[in-house]
């Protein structure tokens, strides 16, 4: 009896040291795959000398001229004038987000790298699920293409969402995120026109997708939302709805040189109700980072 207990001990051990190992492997080439993919990302960056980049992309007043009212005071606020136009972004997230509305919040830290010239972003996210139950995440949106790829513990595929749909969504996620790197609002791809006093309508083309959206802004000039009808997935495939990306706290701050907001919320605004699925907040941040 004794003897069989030991062979059952054993062999549970062996399935538990299996399992680790396959984790942990799991792991680094999720890791490994990422870095490619980052490496893939910034290398559509646009490569200028030096001494041109210190120049000839500095923001001048005169470029803001032709913009919605709104759009403009937004930008000077923002402090882009006089600054190098932005190229790249690298920032890293903290926050909380879930999938369903019945579901709790579960915390996640993110990383995400963003190239403006020819918009492109990879964002990597790992998210504690339950205590010793994690997933990764990666959302991509490179030459018009988007992918949300997401997997159980690095090892099981729960979620590889492509096709036209995603690639609007990651269109329009890109576009409601310029207010972290607004010098992009003056990108030959983004086209303004004024709604009202507080708010425009950018719309965003490329690589053969087109989808626009509404800023809306404060009596200052600070971007306090963005909304759009953008593919939310459901039990049917997809379906067009009412989606938004707010300013959380009225929270800016200065980074980089530039007043941007550091928390923010996405929500989809339902015929049952709103339900709010994001909510971060902005921990580090660099603008053309050299490495």
């Amino acid at each position: 009896m004794s003897k069989i207990l030991f062979y059952l001990l054993w062999g549970g051990a062996g399935v538990l040291i299996l399992l680790i190992l396959s984790v942990v492997t799991a792991n680094i080439m999720w890791r490994k795959k990422v870095k490619t993919e980052v490496r893939e990302v910034l290398s559509r960056a646009a490569k200028k000398e030096a001494g041109e980049a210190a120049t000839s992309s500095l923001v001048a007043a005169s470029d803001l001229e032709g913009l919605p009212a709104s759009v403009q005071k937004w930008l000077q606020r923002a402090n882009i004038v006089g600054k190098p136009r932005i190229s790249t972004v690298y920032l890293k997230q903290k926050g909380v987000i879930r999938t369903r509305e019945d579901q709790p919040w579960m915390p996640f830290e993110a990383v995400q790298y963003y190239v403006i010239d020819e918009p492109a972003y990879i964002w990597s996210a790992r998210v504690k699920a339950a205590s010793l139950i994690w997933l990764v995440g990666r959302d991509r949106y490179l030459d018009g293409k988007g992918n949300m790829l997401i997997k159980l513990l690095g090892l099981k595929t729960v979620a590889d969402g492509k096709g036209k749909e995603i690639d609007q969504g990651t269109l329009l996620r890109f576009l409601s995120e310029i207010m972290w790197f607004p010098s992009a609002a003056l990108s030959e791809y983004i086209r303004w026109e004024p709604v009202d006093g507080s708010s425009a309508r950018a719309i965003m083309s490329y690589k053969g997708t087109t989808a626009s959206g509404i800023f809306f802004f404060d009596k200052e000039g600070d971007v306090t939302r963005f909304t759009a009808q953008r593919y939310q997935a459901n039990d049917d495939g997809y379906s067009l709805q009412n989606w938004s990306g707010s300013v959380l706290d009225a929270d800016y701050r200065e980074c980089s040189g530039l007043r941007i907001p550091a928390k923010a919320e996405g929500t989809w605004h339902l015929e049952t109700g709103d339900f709010s699925y994001f909510r971060g907040e902005i921990m580090e941040f660099l603008i053309n980072p050299t490495a």
